[in-house]
């Protein structure tokens, strides 16, 4: 490693330089992110995607953040940022689909058969006059 300021040879380990006496520890090189968050990101929505379809019933929400999980996927494997957690991802992910289209196929058969009813009963009342 060299001296930042006068591009003496620096020891390993030592950050001080001997000819100028610069400090050359550069912290922030050492925690600086090596990319974006697009893989955690993914991961979160696609938790939020089955926990507001399984555990809240709210089944929109659910596709929505599956999609948004999926687009953050796709981010992520564009910048090849696959991690361990990806293929866990991508199957809450598809979990949070899969339920959540479930349970809008489910609502609206219920929908359907309370609107048959209503139809139903309204009709035999006017049978009845």
């Amino acid at each position: 490693m060299n001296c930042m300021n006068c591009q003496a040879t620096l020891e390993d380990g030592n950050f001080i330089c001997p000819q100028c006496g610069t400090n050359n520890y550069r912290g922030a090189d050492v925690y600086q992110k090596k990319g974006s968050d697009h893989g955690t990101l993914a991961l979160v929505f696609a938790i939020v995607s089955l926990v507001s379809t399984v555990f809240l019933g709210i089944a929109p929400l659910g596709i929505i953040m599956a999609f948004l999980a999926k687009m953050q996927l796709k981010k992520a494997q564009e910048a090849n940022e696959e991690d361990k957690y990806f293929s866990i991802t991508k199957a809450l992910y598809l979990a949070g689909l899969i339920t959540g289209i479930a349970y809008c196929v489910i609502y609206l058969v219920f929908i359907i058969i309370y609107v048959l009813f209503i139809v139903f009963v309204i009709g035999m009342s006017f049978m009845q006059i």
